[in-house]
This record gives structure tokens, sequence and C-alpha cells, in this order.
């Protein structure tokens, strides 16, 4: 996902002018911590901090907690985790048990009670070369009847239309042999924490299960939940729910929210699923919470306002009270983005993307001041921006931007690639470029190639910069590992690893992006929160 540059420090962020800055959300909590979406200011370069391991050991860096279950990717989303006064906050769109049903089962074509015999010899004729040779309808009928005919003329009508079934449509299902759906029916009705667990006991991939399970998944009790833990200890302080609506494919085909909250002076700010929510970082009681429709979009705090995608536009609400301040339906159909502040000469400014444009707005009226081309199908990436320039991922390739209050001049784009991105990296006179087939380091004067490494890529985590190093979620739609490198604009050198085996130690979620402060990464599992010690010693 996404972030920014801070004061001193390991690395200078790309300045291409002084005329403007890149701001933090709220007021400053400590110096060191992570307290919002893409880090403290945003881009994902993270603070001043003690001098971090040059290279991890084999097993990794040293595990210094896990938290207890906390859900994860389809279970309770890809959140990020933040860090602010000694705590660690994550948002959970938490799902309830799922169990494979009855109803499922006979959608996959088991049946109870059919003679073990018969259902030897249905399946027999379901999978032989005959069957597998005809092409219309007329032809499997014909097979069909003449199966039919060799039966016990009892079995033939009883089961009929099972068998039309089986031998039909089913016929093309080579997933769904008989031997399998014995062995799936001995789970039907067993709850389980996680589809993942059911994927297990089911034996098949976890993303095959998605598609097997969509109805399953649906069906599931949800709640928005914000989670406290003490940054020290793992230890969970407070957990409020709210009560969510069940997924309903609408929204990243039923995949569960996944805003990352934001923390400024004593609160925390919270998108769910199906509300805003603004909790006291002491207890986690309620301050105010505001209904909403379904987003992914991460909270900026700054100016007394929170600035976040509300239903089908983007919208501000009073940080204290969280009454309406405007909303701006013309910045719609993506409700994934999450806005990044900058500030040129003084005044402060939105930017962001829509699946379209990419749009500058007055945080104080929510007054559209430009849109030039150059959006993200599915809003998920956010602006890196230093001085007057700005650079994103958008549809039609990586993009470089001159900006100014008045409107934003095209500086070069690369040719169209992967639409599953993540937010830039902007680190002097390079655009480090996260996608779903490479990394890669752009010139970000020109967009010119300096180097691509198609070992390294991911869907939508985004990497951070620290102590002049990048650490990079990398890996597949099941799971991610972390890699720490070493970069220049004339190559990169890999500096360890971990989570690659696959172990079950790590299990980083897809889509989440690391957390970085005083010296500890905060990683999102599929299981829990995981923080790990990468200080030098």
């Amino acid at each position: 996902m996404l972030f920014k540059r801070y004061l001193r420090v390991w690395l200078i962020p790309l300045v291409i002018s002084t005329g403007g800055s890149v701001g933090a959300a709220g007021e400053a909590t400590t110096a060191t911590d992570w307290p919002q979406w893409r880090g403290p200011t945003r881009d994902g370069i993270a603070p001043a901090g003690p001098k971090l391991l040059d290279k991890w050991p084999a097993e990794g860096p040293p595990l210094v907690w896990k938290s207890e279950f906390i859900p994860g990717n389809e279970d309770g989303g890809c959140g990020s985790v933040v860090v602010a006064d000694g705590k660690a906050f994550v948002y959970v769109n938490w799902r309830g048990p799922v169990a494979l049903t009855t109803a499922k089962l006979i959608e996959y074509g088991w049946i109870e009670g059919i003679p073990e015999d018969l259902a030897k010899k249905i399946e027999s004729a379901r999978s032989s070369p005959a069957r597998s040779k005809l092409k219309t309808e007329a032809e499997v009928g014909t097979y069909i009847k003449e199966f039919a005919a060799n039966l016990d003329s009892k079995q033939a009508e009883q089961y009929a239309d099972y068998i039309k079934l089986r031998l039909g449509k089913q016929a093309a299902w080579g997933n769904y042999p008989w031997s399998r759906l014995e062995g799936w029916a001995k789970l039907r009705d067993k709850e389980v924490r996680t589809l993942e667990e059911l994927c297990v006991a089911m034996g098949v991939p976890v993303f095959h299960l998605e598609a097997l399970t969509g109805s399953l998944n649906m069906n599931r009790t949800c709640t928005d939940s914000v989670l406290c833990l003490d940054a020290a200890t793992g230890k969970t302080l407070w957990r409020k729910d709210f009560p969510a609506p069940p997924p309903n494919g609408r929204h990243t085909y039923g995949w569960p929210a996944s805003s990352t909250p934001a923390v400024a002076d004593g609160k925390c700010y919270v998108q769910g699923s199906a509300g805003l929510y603004c909790l006291a970082v002491k207890d986690g009681s309620v301050i105010w919470q505001k209904p909403t429709d379904f987003s992914n979009s991460s909270p900026l705090v700054f100016a007394n306002a929170v600035f976040v995608m509300h239903g089908d536009a983007l919208a501000a609400f009073g940080a204290e009270k969280g009454e309406l301040l405007w909303k701006q339906p013309k910045l719609s159909r993506a409700y994934n983005f999450s806005v990044a502040k900058w500030t040129a000469d003084g005044q402060d400014y939105l930017l962001g993307l829509t699946n379209d444009h990419f749009f500058c707005v007055n945080p104080k009226t929510g007054a559209i001041l430009w849109q030039a081309p150059g959006g993200h199908y599915e809003g998920s990436t956010t602006p890196s921006v230093s001085g007057d320039f700005a650079t994103f991922r958008g549809n039609g390739g990586v993009y470089g931007f001159k900006i100014t209050p008045q409107g934003a001049t095209q500086l070069w784009k690369t040719p169209p690639g992967a639409w599953r991105s993540s937010s830039a990296l902007l680190d002097k006179d390079c655009v480090y470029d996260l996608c779903c087939d490479f990394l890669r380091c752009l010139d970000a004067k020109t967009g010119e190639v300096k180097w691509q490494k198609k070992e390294v890529n991911n869907h939508y985590a985004s990497p951070i910069l620290a102590d002049g190093m990048i650490l990079c979620p990398s890996g597949g739609r099941d799971y991610l590992y972390m890699l720490l490198l070493k970069a220049t604009p004339e190559k990169q050198d890999s500096l360890g690893c971990f989570g690659k085996s696959q172990d079950g130690r790590h299990n980083v979620c897809c889509c989440s992006t690391p957390a970085l402060a005083d010296g500890r990464l905060y990683l999102r599992l599929k299981d829990g929160i995981a923080c790990y010690d990468l200080t030098a010693k």
C-alpha cells in the first residue's frame, strides 16, 4: 500500500521544487511513531530512529511478540497496523465462524443416503472417456438414458434428477469427484474460525476455496472491530466492536473492508464497512460515530477535520464531533482511495485518485481545484509527493506530474502494465514502483527504467523506506514474505528475507503494508499481529 517522508534522516526524499511539502495526519505523537496509513507523512518513508540491521539472519529478525488470534485476509481484511503513544492499533472487519453446509455440499454434487455401489457407478460414468467426448445436449441426453436403463428401475427412478445433474453439467467439474465429496461430507456443519482452516480440512488451495465457498462467506456474521495492543508486549488493551452487515459481493468480491486507522490528539479514527468511528485512545470509548457505506479508505486527519471516502464521495468530518463538513460527489467510483496532504506556499491541499483521474481538492470547502488523467482502476494507490512533484501508478502506467494549486502537468508516463500495484516510494531522484509483476527503479525526472527485478512483486502491499533500505513485502496471492533490499539508481542488493518458506510462522496478509516504529517492524498476519526487532545490536 503506501507512504511518505519525514524530518531528519536516513534518506532525503526527492525534492524537485521547494514550493511544497507533504504533511502528517493530526498533531505529532512521538517522533518515531507510525500513526496512519503509509506512516507519519503518508508516503512510506520511516521517521528517524535507531540504526537498523543491515542484513537479516537466515531465520529472519527476532520475533518480539505475536498477538492473540486476529483474523486477516478473507476473514478479517488487510488493514495495516499503526503505532502511536506506545500502542498498536488495527481495524478488523471480523467475520464469524464458517462451516461447509449441507446445502453447499449438495450444490457441489453430494447427496445423502445414496447406495455406495450406485455412487461409484455414477462417478465412473461421469469421468469416463466416452462422456468427455460428448458435445451436444442430445448426445448427453442419450448417454444418460442408456446409463439409467442399465440400473435397477427403482434406483433409476429415485435418483433420476441426481443422475441427470452428475452426468450432465457436473460432468465437467473434475474438482468434485465422489470420493472427495464423501470426505467433505464428514466436515459438514462443523464450524471453524477461518476460511483457510476450512481450506486445509478440505485439501484445496485458499484461492480455490474462495471461489468454492463464496456463498458461505456471504452468510457469515460480521463486526467492525478496532483493537488496541500494547506495542511493547502485544497484549490486547481494549477491543471495540460495532455491528456490520454481512458481505454482499458488491465490493471487492465480498472481501472484508481493509482500511487503516489514523491516530491523532488522543483519538483513533477508523473507517469501517458500516461506519466512521472516533474512539478514545486511552480506553476505546466511543467519542462519536457516523453510519457510512462500505469503504476501504484510510482516514487522513489534520486541521481539525477527518478526510475519507464516504459512500460514493470524498467527504470531510469534524474531528471533534463528527459533523459532516462537506461532501464531494464528483469524486466517486473509487471506494478504495485514500487521500494525501500536500502543502504549497503555506496552503494545504488534498491529492488523490479516482478510477479515472488524479485530483486536487481544497480541504476547507471540498471544491475540486483540478483533475488530470491518470486515475487507478481500483483507486487503491495513494500519490507520493515531494515539493511540486507527484507520482503514482495509474491505469495507463506510472505517472510523473509537476503540480501547482492551479493545475498538473504530466512530465512522463511509463507504458501500461500491471494494474494491481502498491503506492510508489520517492527517494532522492528515484521512484520505486512495486506491482504484481516486478519491483523497479524509475528516474524521477524522466521515468526511465534504471533497473527491474521480476523476482520481487505483490498485488497491493506497499514497501517502506528506512535507514537507506527498502523493506518490501513480496510473494503470491496466498501469502507474502518480507525482503530487505539496499537500493540505488544503479542496482539493488538483497540483504535478507523471512517468511518465504510458508512455515506458518509469519503468514503476512496479502495486501497489508508494514509499519515501522522505533526500530520495530509491525506486520498484519493472517491470524494476528507480529512485532520484530530490526535494530542493530
